[in-house]
Formats: C-alpha cells, structure tokens, sequence
C-alpha cells in the first residue's frame, strides 16, 4: 500500500505475484505478540453464533507454522514449519477483550496443534482460570498431543471440544501421508477424550489415491468404533503447494483443475477401484452411516439435542 501511495515500483516489494512478476518470499513475522487483535468491531458479531443460535462464537489463532510433516497439509505452504507462538497473557488478553466486550461466549481455537506443548496449554489454562473468564472453547488436536491429565485441566478450564484427524483406519495410508501416529495412539485419544465427557470431532480422508473400496468401508466403520462426538468425511484435495498436489500432479491423476471445486466435498481424484462419482456416493454413505444410527441418534439427542439435528440438516444439505 505505501507502494502504490507514492507511485513505487511493486517488483521491488517482497511477497507479490502479479502478471509475469513474482518478487522474493516476504519474511515470516516472528513476534505474533506485535500484531494488533483482529477488527472485530467492523464486523456483525451478533450474527456469528452456535448451531444453537444462541451463544456468540469467534475464532482464534495463537500460533502459526506446524513442524508435523502431513503431506496433504497446507499449513506448511501457508505459514511454513517453524513454529512462532504468541505469549500466554496475549493470548488471554484478547479471551478477555471477547468476552467482555464483544460478548463472546465460545472461542474456537484454529491453530493446527493447540495442544503441540502441553505446559503451553497448562499455562493458558491456568491464564484463563486466575481471570475468571467464563468462556467455552474448542481446539484442534493431534491423538498424540495430549493425556487424561492435560484434558481435564483443559475441560476445567472451559474446553468443551476436541477436533483430531484420524484420517485412514489403515495404518500404511497413515505412513504414506506421513502422519506420523499410529491407529493405536487414535483408539487411545478418543477413548481417553470420552472417559472425560470431552466432545470430540472425527476428520476422516476419504479417496486418497491407494485408496480400495474395502479400506474405504473399514475407514468408515472405524471411525463409528472410536464412538466421537461428530465425524467430518471429506475427499482427500491436494492443495497446490502441498507435497501431496506435488505428488497426485507428477502422476497425473487430478481429475478436476477449477481450484473453486477444493472443497473438501467434491471429488478432485479417482482411487484405483473408485471413480469420482463412486467417490461421492462412498462420501454420503460415510455421513449417513455415522449420523443416522439409532444408538447414536439417542444417546447425542440426550446429550446436544437441537444442535445436533441442526449439524445433521447441515451436513446433509452440503452431501446429499
């Protein structure tokens, strides 16, 4: 912007790709604590709410950068793998300045591992307790990030949600995404997650290339065993800039180019038994399998009652 005020050369302006110029990356900012908190008060903040319709929700970010090496991950391509974290009482301050002043009463946390250091989030959790902060919040996990003991500190500091990537029920598709984690360490998270009544959210990859209808079924019946709050099927989608485009490119086997169809919903490959219409049918069938068991139906109406029927109507409206 100043740039363009004082007639300057863009070429010389580091982080810009336009027309045939693509000038030197810009340097990755180290201080995440330098940076103001987001303009919340230009935005509706009363129209952002819950499923329920009732409590206001915003999301944060307290880090960027994942050192995990999931080849179908963008985050690497967007904020690279060093990880920068923001101090705990910056964090904390802008929990405080939600919940006071804009009202605020559940904060989704968007980090790629919220819980990468547990003392990191012991210490936002005894931030959050020593303010009194009556707010709930939510966090993504890896199954290999956290114990019992670090979920119920989290749960008594307000945590009310756990969203972990199982991906595949067959380990060597884990290995060959390098997930680094193991079906065990999986099983382990989402019963550990359940003993201590923390809702948990499922996300699954379904159509990876080595992917057969037989591990597709297992896949699906897997996740139903892990018994989580939610389940997420979405068809694998190799972002450009990830090793997993890299490698789906070089063999040639991305069927859809138009980038506005990466949606997670749409199909973008074919597997070596299923084609992209298969591939979409396998996808409804995974949300129709997990959502409409009558155990299931039961036991969440007893527990989210409204919000589930609302998640249900929502899901099957993007799928079906």
């Amino acid at each position: 912007m100043q740039t363009i005020e004082t007639n300057g050369n863009l070429a010389k302006v580091k982080g810009l790709a336009f027309k045939d110029v693509l000038t030197p990356p810009r340097p990755l900012i180290t201080d995440l604590d330098s940076l103001p908190f987001p303009a919340r008060h230009l935005l509706p903040m009363d129209k952002y709410k819950l499923l329920n319709m009732t409590n206001r929700v915003t999301t944060m970010i307290t880090s960027r950068g994942c050192p995990m090496q999931c080849s179908f991950c963008a985050s690497a391509a967007l904020h690279g793998q060093k990880l920068r974290l923001r101090t705990v009482d910056n964090i904390v301050d802008e929990m405080e300045y939600l919940v006071k002043d804009l009202k605020v009463e559940t904060i989704a946390f968007m980090d790629d591992t919220f819980t990468l250091h547990k003392s990191r989030v012991r210490e936002i959790c005894a931030e959050i307790k020593q303010r009194d902060l009556k707010v709930f919040w939510g966090c993504i996990a890896r199954a290999d990030t956290f114990d019992k003991e670090l979920i119920k500190v989290m749960r008594e500091a307000g945590c009310i949600a756990i969203f972990m990537g199982v991906e595949s029920a067959d380990q060597q598709m884990l290995d060959e995404v390098n997930k680094q984690t193991t079906i065990e360490k999986i099983k382990d998270a989402f019963e550990i997650s359940r003993n201590e009544k923390m809702r948990t959210i499922a996300s699954v990859v379904l159509g990876m290339p080595g992917d057969t209808k037989e591990s597709i079924k297992n896949t699906i019946k897997f996740v139903q065993e892990l018994k989580p709050t939610y389940a997420i099927f979405s068809l694998a989608t190799p972002y450009p800039g990830t090793r997993f485009y890299q490698q789906v490119f070089e063999k040639d086997i991305i069927k859809v180019k138009d980038w506005s169809k990466y949606t997670l919903i749409s199909p973008i490959l074919e597997t070596v038994e299923c084609s992209l219409d298969e591939l979409r049918k396998y996808q409804a069938m995974a949300f129709r399998k997990f959502y409409l068991r009558p155990g299931y139906l039961i036991r969440q109406i007893i527990m989210d009652g409204p919000v589930l029927l609302k998640t249900m109507v929502g899901v099957f409206r993007q799928v079906l």
